[in-house]
């Protein structure tokens, strides 16, 4: 079953900062991304899940599946 992570980079460097998860839903990696960054945040909708930015982070949510193996 596809799991939800969540995956923080630095705006400035591009740097991967932090990842949080799995989850099961884009609500739940929401609100752990709310909890980690103190306040609630407005996501917008992407290709591969959704984003949001801070002045110094960027946030995107994606959904990673199972391989057809397992």
């Amino acid at each position: 079953m596809a799991k939800v992570y969540a995956r923080a980079t630095h705006i400035q460097t591009h740097v991967p900062t932090r990842v949080l998860g799995p989850f099961e839903t884009e609500q739940e990696a929401w609100d752990a991304v709310a909890q980690a960054e103190g306040r609630k945040l407005s996501w917008e909708r992407t290709k591969r899940g959704s984003m949001v930015s801070t002045p110094h982070t960027r946030w995107i949510t994606e959904r990673v599946g199972a391989s057809s193996g397992d």
